[in-house]
């Protein structure tokens, strides 16, 4: 398996999982949310940023679909994303910052097509770190 194929099942699953949490999304899985994007920023500016500090953002957000079978896929996928992102905290801290909080705003908002928007862009600062063209 390629970098290649980690970030063609990363543009398979994300957004569909994104949507639906969205959907389900309450007050409290808000706040929990903006929290960690508070706390992944705080950490960028101390220079403590890790790879679980960027993951912990998307599994809140998957936990918003309250689906186990999402929780469980999703918690493999990123273990195999993990040294990958390890690669793009030490290259590209402050893009992925700016992505989670693009991806934040559209979620809070509601804006499915800003999600998904949002969502893709982020690809591209996570592709370029892994030395992967913009697709």
């Amino acid at each position: 398996a390629s970098t290649d194929h980690l970030l063609e099942l990363r543009k398979i699953f994300e957004p569909a999982y994104s949507l639906l949490a969205m959907e389900k999304a309450t007050e409290a899985d808000l706040a929990d949310i903006a929290a960690i994007v508070s706390d992944f920023e705080a950490k960028i500016k101390e220079g403590t940023q890790t790879a679980e500090d960027d993951l912990k953002f998307h599994e809140r957000i998957m936990a918003c679909t309250r689906n186990p079978f999402v929780m469980n896929v999703g918690l493999t996928i990123h273990q195999l994303f993990k040294a990958s992102v390890n690669r793009s905290m030490r290259k590209i801290p402050d893009i992925a910052l700016r992505d989670h909080r693009a991806i934040f705003d559209a979620f809070r908002k509601r804006d499915g097509r800003a999600l998904q928007a949002a969502i893709l862009r982020s690809y591209e600062g996570w592709a370029d770190s892994l030395g992967k063209s913009k697709e």
